[in-house]
C-alpha cells in the first residue's frame, strides 16, 4: 500500500490529536468530544495501515492476530480479574463484545509497533549480538508499553474508558502490562519482516504527549 505523503500524515495526526485535546480539555466540549474517542482509534489504525511502505499478507496476519490477542487478553482480563485487576469497562470506547470495546485490539496495535520502533532506535548504535539486541527490545518496548499505561490510566477513568475496583489501580495492572507486552513483543519479533518506520513511532509519541498533557489538565 503506498505510504500517505509525508507531510499530510504527521500534519493531519498533529491537527486531529491537537483538536482532540483542546476539546476534551474544555468541560463545555468534553461530551462532544468524548463521543468521538471510537473514531479517533479508527482514525489511528487507518493512518497506521496507510503509511506503511511495504504491505505483504504476512504482516496483515501479524496484526489481525495482536488485535485478536490483545482484544481476548482484555475479555479474560474483565472477566477473571487475574491479569490486570478488577475493571470494567464504561461506555467511551464505543461498540462492545464480551464487554470490551473493539478498539481496545486497536490500541494494542499501536501502542505495540510504535514501542518497537522506539526500543529500536534507542538500542540502534550500541553493540549487541542478535540475541541480546532482540532481548534487550523486547524488554525496552515492554516497558515503553508499560509507561505509556501509566499515563493513560487516570485520564481512562476521567473519561469513562474503564474503572478501577474501589477506584483504585492496582500494581497488578502494570505487572499484567508487562507480562502481556513482553508476549506480543516476542511474537512480533519472531515473525515481523517488515521494517517499522519512524510513523509508527511518532503515533506512540502524539499518544504520549496527549495524555501527559490531559493528565494535567482534567
Amino acid at each position: 500500500m503506498k505510504g500517505l505523503n509525508f507531510l499530510n500524515k504527521y500534519t493531519v495526526t498533529a491537527i486531529v490529536f491537537t483538536v482532540g485535546l483542546i476539546g476534551l480539555s474544555i468541560s463545555a466540549s468534553r461530551p462532544l468530544f468524548i463521543q468521538l474517542v471510537p473514531i479517533n482509534f479508527l482514525f489511528l489504525i487507518f493512518m497506521f495501515i496507510s503509511s506503511l511502505k511495504k504491505w505483504t499478507f504476512q504482516f496483515f496476519v501479524l496484526i489481525a492476530t495482536v488485535f485478536v490477542a490483545g482484544f481476548l487478553v482484555e475479555v479474560l482480563g474483565t472477566k477473571k480479574g487475574f491479569i490486570f485487576g478488577n475493571y470494567f469497562y464504561g461506555n467511551t470506547l464505543g461498540f462492545k463484545i464480551w464487554d470490551v470495546p473493539l478498539v481496545m485490539g486497536i490500541n494494542w496495535i499501536i501502542v505495540l509497533f510504535g514501542a518497537i520502533y522506539w526500543a529500536n532506535y534507542i538500542l540502534k548504535n550500541l553493540i549487541f549480538n542478535a540475541f541480546w539486541r532482540k532481548f534487550l527490545v523486547i524488554l525496552l518496548s515492554s516497558l515503553l508499553m508499560t509507561g505509556l499505561d501509566f499515563f493513560i490510566e487516570p485520564i481512562a477513568i476521567s473519561l469513562d474508558f474503564w474503572h478501577w475496583e474501589d477506584n483504585i489501580i492496582p500494581l497488578r495492572n502494570y505487572l499484567g502490562w508487562l507480562a502481556i507486552s513482553i508476549l506480543f513483543n516476542i511474537f512480533v519479533q519472531t515473525l515481523n519482516k517488515v521494517k517499522i518506520d519512524f510513523f509508527s513511532g511518532y503515533l506512540f509519541l502524539v499518544q504520549l504527549i496527549f495524555f501527559l498533557i490531559l493528565n494535567l489538565t482534567l
